[in-house]
């Protein structure tokens, strides 16, 4: 079974915002476009839901009463400025796409982020690992703003978070609003996030169909080309298992289903990107509303993810006002618009940016660099030359070789392009370009596994389009049957998401990691042995505290205080071999002077520690005690 407070609770919970953004988002569809209009209303109620929680809570801070506001005030702007009536909203359900499909799929890809429950076992997927931000949501919750890290280990040196965080305010503001847990909120989110990045993609979809009528037909096949994935298992099992010898050093661009259970953050971001780049290449900018919409998205998409939402968001768009400024001759009339365009997404993301522009950098100099990506065992013009005639197609099959075979039939002039599918194809080449050449230096270095996803999302787009409207019986039965063969790992990664890896015993158990909570204060700064578990859990460091209590820790899984912190150099090491020392009780006078200064004030001890038997530190006061679990005040 699955770990949630109530799971029908969490089931109303989400419909209920997946209708409040139709009720908020609907009439500007309706506003911004005749085709779609239903499809387009979810990610535009997130996206106004999104940007309202982000100026009410960092003007007010965050509370009941905050979050009462932030539900309410979309409301009463969509009302105040769109007028809808009740035969508004019926006439969106009239025209509304397959839903039971991407509900199915949405699930699969948030299965990961339950805890899975058997007796006193527990099975947990990999993608908790990143989904251990959860703690960042408590710590919303819990401290308001400024938005303390809680991933800090000194606090001596400043406890602000510095990172994009939008995704966990949304969160932060559903935990206020519906009483439940940031576990939770962060299930809701998610869910909500591959619902709609699946529903963009239908909104493109009833662009390029718009005089078509295999419409639905086209939905069902984008669905099974979304979840359909990687051949590298496949090709590797032909070579006799050498090809994984070469792509072992690699990071691999991940497909749709593999980024929706891992980072929902930066799928949410990819989504009203992708919109914001549909409506300003194919839409008129002198309409007022067509122009406010796009703020909005542009800025919902920065404040979810930098390197989506900012940086591919930016250079696509680059190449979008090119095309526009040379392909129109009211040149002065384009240069106003962007104008208005620029200043207005600039001054909607004003909240966010402080904790954006002072992110810690790995090396000295900018945040990014041009780098080609490393997608062999080679380097630079082969890398280049590599990622385009072996990564891609392995990585994703159906979307590359579609987009060779249109490109093919385009330079032919076998196929003409209309405007809508050109801005499509411009977003979905932006996308490969900031994957391929444009290289992280911060801590967080995932820019061209996220960067991506525009073109996993848009590039399905096409070639669903194209194989169903331009290919023969024949080309369309290759399709499917390359998308068979990448189905094997996907299929194989959902049963790990549903059911679970391998099943262990947690070291505290789910019941006395609640005792936890509920035993120390709110301001405690928890040390708890990170070293349990680490031969069970994905990475190591003991997953299951920071997402089952909501306390600060002292000290976290080490790639986590890494990313989210200052550069605190060797005093990481230090600390991470002081507390293996603590446990043991082998710390020595140093071990014990650095976990005081990183204030260990609450110390949590289990009967699987060592020193549960043996206790040598004479400066803890015990203010717990039970058969399986005790806690200390540290008061060296």
């Amino acid at each position: 079974m699955f770990i949630v407070s109530n799971l029908l609770f969490l089931m109303i919970i989400t419909i209920i915002l997946l209708f409040y953004s139709y009720v908020v988002g609907y009439p500007f569809a309706r506003k911004v476009n005749k085709y779609g209009s239903f499809e387009l209303s979810f990610p535009f109620g997130i996206a106004i839901l999104g940007i309202t929680a982000l100026w009410i809570n960092n003007l007010f801070n965050i509370g009941t009463f905050q979050a009462i506001i932030i539900f309410l005030f979309p409301l009463g702007l969509t009302f105040w400025i769109n007028k809808p009536s009740i035969e508004c909203y019926k006439k969106g359900f009239s025209d509304k796409p397959i839903i039971i499909l991407p509900l199915i799929l949405s699930f699969i890809a948030v299965s990961g982020v339950f805890i899975k429950i058997n007796g006193s076992d527990v099975g947990i997927s990999t993608p908790l690992f990143d989904h251990i931000k959860i703690a960042l949501v408590n710590s919303i919750v819990r401290d308001g703003f400024p938005i303390i890290n809680p991933f800090c280990i000194d606090p001596s040196a400043g406890e602000l978070f510095h990172y994009y965080y939008l995704f966990y305010l949304l969160s932060a503001n559903i935990v206020v609003f519906f009483h439940c847990s940031g576990l939770n909120a962060d299930i809701i989110l998610a869910f909500i996030s591959a619902f709609i990045s699946i529903f963009t993609c239908f909104y493109l979809l009833s662009e390029l169909f718009s005089k078509s009528i295999n419409k639905k037909k086209g939905q069902y096949l984008f669905c099974f080309f979304l979840f359909s994935g990687s051949i590298v298992s496949f090709v590797d099992l032909l070579t006799g298992y050498k090809l994984f010898k070469i792509l072992s050093n690699v990071h691999p661009l991940e497909s749709w289903i593999v980024q929706a259970a891992w980072v929902p953050q930066h799928l949410l971001a990819a989504s009203c990107s992708i919109l914001a780049l549909f409506l300003i290449g194919a839409r008129n900018l002198n309409n007022k509303i067509i122009l406010f919409s796009i703020i909005i998205l542009v800025g919902a998409g920065f404040s979810f993810s930098v390197w989506v939402g900012g940086l591919t968001f930016a250079v696509t768009s680059l190449m979008i006002f090119v095309q526009q400024i040379v392909g129109k001759k009211n040149k002065k009339n384009v240069l106003i618009n962007w104008l208005w365009l620029v200043l207005g997404s600039f001054i909607i993301i004003l909240p966010i940016m402080y904790n954006v522009i002072t992110v810690p950098v790995r090396e000295s100099g900018l945040p990014i660099r041009i780098f080609i990506y490393n997608s062999s065992v080679y380097k630079q013009f082969i890398d280049f030359i590599f990622f385009f005639t072996g990564a891609m197609i392995l990585w994703f099959p159906v979307i590359i070789i579609g987009l060779y075979c249109l490109i093919f039939e385009i330079l032919l002039k076998r196929i003409k392009i209309d405007p809508s599918f050109r801005v499509i194809l411009f977003i979905c080449l932006g996308s490969i370009f900031v994957s391929l050449f444009i290289h992280s230096s911060i801590y967080n270095d995932d820019l061209g596994w996220r960067a991506i996803l525009l073109f996993v999302l848009t590039g399905t787009t096409i070639v669903t389009f194209y194989v169903n409207e331009y290919c023969s019986s024949f080309k369309k039965a290759i399709f499917i049957f390359i998308a068979l063969i990448g189905i094997i790992e996907p299929l194989n990664f959902s049963k790990m998401l549903i059911f679970g890896a391998d099943y262990y015993r947690p070291r505290p158990s789910l019941k006395e990691l609640n005792k936890i909570t509920h035993q120390t204060h709110k301001q405690d700064r928890l040390l708890i042995n990170i070293h349990q578990n680490e031969t069970f859990e994905p990475w190591g460091g003991n997953l299951l505290p920071p997402v089952m209590v909501n306390r600060k820790f002292c000290f976290q899984n080490i790639s986590y205080v890494k990313t989210f912190g200052p550069n605190w150099g060797d005093k990481v090491e230090l600390m991470d071999h002081a507390i293996r020392q603590f446990y043991n009780g082998k710390a020595n006078d140093k071990d014990l002077a650095l976990i005081k200064q990183f204030q260990c004030n609450a110390i949590i001890v289990t009967r699987y520690d060592p020193v549960w038997s043996y206790m040598p530190y004479t400066d803890l006061t015990s203010v717990y005690s039970d058969k399986n679990l005790r806690i200390y005040n540290f008061n060296r």
